[in-house]
């Protein structure tokens, strides 16, 4: 227990004041980071890591398995599932593009439109879903950065939206330094 007045003076008598502030500057002296006076308490002697930090990699073990398993998997999921929608689609795509008045600028414009998005919009995830097997595999790590990045952008995302929050992860994961290393090393 760290000598304070009323301790002083319940043990010894009452001591000087300038006797009292010597013994605590003397305890002081003696445990640096103590703090003097407070003995009651109760936090004293809790530790100063913070609880909420991740917990630690030992040094040489690297990354614990794929950082990327989460993403890659929601993303090939989401691709392919989309591109089988798309290709269940094709009867009635190729119906409705029979049906189109090409005569006027508008039936012109909207066949066209029709065209391109049949085309673009499998081939976008079909890229999406090569990259999501490169970020699984951890290889190739520009194919697997540019279907990060297709699945941001709305229009090209697996699913439209569905696929933007998974793509913003897998970029996320994708600029850290240990799992570029990653890729490097396989």
């Amino acid at each position: 227990m760290e000598p304070t007045r009323e301790s002083c003076d319940e043990s010894h008598g009452p001591l000087p004041t300038a006797a009292v502030d010597s013994k605590l500057l003397a305890e002081r002296d003696l445990h640096p980071g103590k703090p003097t006076g407070m003995s009651n308490n109760p936090f004293r002697e809790l530790p100063s890591t913070n609880p909420y930090a991740p917990p630690a990699v030992p040094a040489g073990s690297g990354l614990p398995g794929n950082p990327l398993l989460f993403p890659a998997i929601v993303l090939l999921s989401l691709s392919t599932l989309f591109v089988l929608l798309i290709l269940a689609s094709l009867p009635g795509q190729f119906l409705r593009i029979r049906a189109i008045d090409t005569s006027t600028a508008e039936g012109a414009g909207e066949l066209v439109g029709s065209i391109v998005s049949l085309a673009v919009w499998p081939l976008m995830n079909v890229a999406v879903a090569l990259g999501a097997v490169s970020m699984l595999r951890l290889k190739n790590y520009s194919s697997a950065y540019t279907s990060a990045i297709l699945a941001i952008i709305p229009v090209c995302s697996p699913c439209f939206v569905l696929g933007i929050p998974f793509g913003i992860w897998a970029l996320v994961v994708l600029n850290r330094p240990e799992v570029k290393q990653r890729f490097m090393t396989k």
